[in-house]
């Protein structure tokens, strides 16, 4: 009896086992939508490996561990056999997919050798083509994978090759040899416009690789291509040719795209297109939208700048012989497009305008009709000062590119100005008449004592006409009537902390030298006979009163701040109440609850787009009637 209780034991056993091989080894698990459809886009793009599609097909014919780099290899080498015999979509974007994990994660050889790059996107490219040319719309499947592999493909290409091919120039093939086989490659930029050649920039860089910070939104759209921020240094030798380019340099959007002619085995065409300009790209005889990142470059070129420096140094050491004071140009003029003159505030920069700026390019409408120039001045200097070297600045723009008063966007002109750059911009559309002199001195302007070069700079500084070439103006949070903040212990210190330069000093006391008593004095710091900008934003200048007197003879609109709090007995942003910056007249007028940043405020952003679309209809009003 024992004996047979030994013997069945085992074979129990045997049994359960047998039973346990006959249930169904297939489980279910419920998992949340999102997590599947993470597993289905995972791919070498997103840095997961190959994608199941490529490990499905790999693993059919014998290779299953595509982790391994060696075995990567053996499934490309087996997959792109079969591959070009049988022209498969899945196939072809498979072996793309390969190719590129091995330029990619490969050894270092590999992953230097930009001809898997190429290959890559010719495969990818193959299923782009092939599935627009057949009689379905393609929506998804290898589709898909061969999309975003071949633009992390070209990108990876664009940014190692683009140096190469610069040097080569445009038209001239480039020969690149290595495992992913023997390919000839030119650069050509048939989507620019002729504004640049596709050798214009010095480098570039694949915009995926660049995370920016510091802005509301990033404006990227999908499609084919890859998306570039394309750099040309703004190097000393250019200057003559290439003035009022941002001292970093000049930053914009590009969208790489490789094509493979199929008569031409080997050869490829690397196209830099316009994103702000071209939207689409036609492929087998379909328009298919362009890939862009228009986001990218503005971000890069912050990050190059150090005007966050400048914006004290230009209240505490107000040189404004320096260079840097001027015009910048954020991008190649273009006579077409209209000037939109950004003017900053006071302890500040360019850099103010960073979420304006981002939004304007990230707006079809507005990117494709206006060019952003950027108006940089020490913000220590008085007003007039600084009003006439924006006016100066202004002349120098027209007399390099429109000296025949014949561009059509420079007589449509937009100025937006914040706080004390609204002050300035104002000087631009206003009548000032003889008011402004009166403001300083107490003689007429024939009676004054000066040696002819300061007559002559005078004359330019206090009279003058508004400009015709500024079609509309926008103040944000502007003191017109000054700002308490200016007249008190905060404003005081500033004022005297503030180093107005030798020749503004060296002026004012030859004019007190001159014309005893016959100074205006108000203020702190006329000691000299010239005034700080903050001197001159207390609510008792008459400087200030004489610019309110003027009547703006534009259509304007203004926006300012009350912190959200409108029934405070004076509203204010902080530093400029309401009153103050009210203007009668304006075409409209909006309060938005914020601080004295009121232009970077989300609502402010809103009016000033819809303003310049507002003065887009009025542009085209305009060209339609008749006469």
């Amino acid at each position: 009896m024992q004996t047979t209780r030994v013997i069945a034991a085992p074979l129990a056993l045997v049994l359960v086992l047998s039973l346990a091989a006959c249930q169904n080894p297939v489980q279910l698990k419920r998992v949340s939508p999102e997590a599947s459809y993470r597993e289905r886009h995972e791919s070498v793009v997103t840095g997961n490996g190959p994608s199941m599609l490529t490990r499905t097909l790999a693993g059919q014919r014998g290779v299953e561990d595509l982790d391994s780099t060696a075995e990567a290899r053996r499934a490309f080498q087996t997959l792109e056999r079969e591959a070009l015999v049988t022209g498969r979509p899945d196939l072809l974007a498979a072996c793309a997919e390969l190719s590129l994990y091995l330029a990619l994660s490969g050894s270092a050889q590999e992953q230097s050798d930009v001809s898997l790059l190429l290959r890559s996107a010719f495969f990818a490219c193959r299923v782009v083509q092939d599935e627009l040319a057949g009689e379905t719309t393609p929506l998804g499947g290898p589709v898909a994978l061969a999309l975003s592999v071949y633009n992390r493909a070209t990108g990876e290409f664009s940014e190692r090759a683009y140096a190469t091919l610069r040097e080569a120039g445009e038209g001239e093939p480039v020969a690149f040899e290595g495992v992913g086989g023997q390919f000839r490659v030119q650069i050509e930029a048939p989507y620019l416009l002729n504004l640049w050649g596709a050798d214009y920039f010095d480098h570039v860089i694949f915009a995926d690789r660049l995370r920016v910070d510091g802005v509301r939104h990033r404006f990227r759209s999908a499609g084919v291509g890859a998306p570039l921020v394309a750099f040309r240094d703004n190097d000393p030798s250019r200057a003559d040719h290439e003035p009022f380019h941002p001292p970093e340099g000049i930053v914009f959007p590009a969208t790489a795209t490789l094509w493979f002619p199929r008569d031409e085995p080997g050869f490829a065409v690397l196209t830099l297109a316009d994103p702000t300009r071209v939207d689409s790209v036609r492929i087998a005889g379909q328009h298919v939208a362009l890939a862009s990142d228009l986001t990218a470059p503005f971000g890069f070129l912050h990050a190059q700048t150090d005007l966050h420096a400048s914006a004290w140094d230009g209240l505490f050491d107000s040189d404004d012989r320096d260079e840097g004071t001027g015009l910048y140009l954020l991008e190649p003029y273009d006579p077409d497009r209209i000037p939109l003159i950004l003017v900053h505030g006071l302890i500040s920069s360019p850099l103010t305008w960073r979420e304006l700026v981002n939004e304007i390019w990230g707006d079809p409408e507005l990117r494709g009709r206006y060019q952003v120039w950027m108006f940089k001045y020490p913000t220590g200097i008085p007003m007039p000062r600084a009003a006439w070297r924006l006016r100066q600045a202004l002349d120098a723009v027209r007399e390099r590119f429109d000296p025949f008063d014949s561009a059509p966007g420079l007589r449509r002109s937009v100025v937006i100005g914040h706080s004390m750059g609204g002050i300035l911009s104002r000087t631009l559309v206003h009548d000032i008449d003889d008011r402004l002199w009166g403001a300083w001195l107490t003689i007429p302007f024939s009676e004054l004592n000066a040696p002819d070069e300061i007559r002559a700079e005078l004359q330019q500084v206090f009279f003058y006409e508004p400009d015709p070439d500024i079609a509309r103006a926008v103040f944000v949070a502007s003191p017109f009537g000054g700002s308490p903040t200016a007249g008190g212990f905060i404003g005081g210190l500033g004022s005297s902390l503030t180093r107005l330069p030798d020749d503004l000093r060296e002026l004012g006391n030859t004019i007190i030298d001159r014309n005893p008593d016959a100074l205006v004095r108000e203020g702190r710091n006329w000691g000299d006979g010239v005034p700080t900008s903050v001197d001159l934003l207390r609510e008792d200048s008459q400087v200030l009163a004489r610019y309110r007197e003027a009547p703006i003879v534009r259509p304007f609109h203004v926006i300012l701040g009350d912190r959200g709090k409108p029934h405070v007995k004076r509203p204010s942003d902080g530093v400029v109440p309401l009153d103050s910056a009210v203007v009668p007249g304006a075409e409209s007028t909006l309060v938005v609850p914020s601080g004295h940043n009121a232009h970077a405020h989300p609502a402010a952003i809103r009016e000033i787009m819809r303003i310049l679309k507002l003065h887009l209809k009025a542009v085209e009003a305009t060209a339609a009637a008749p006469g």
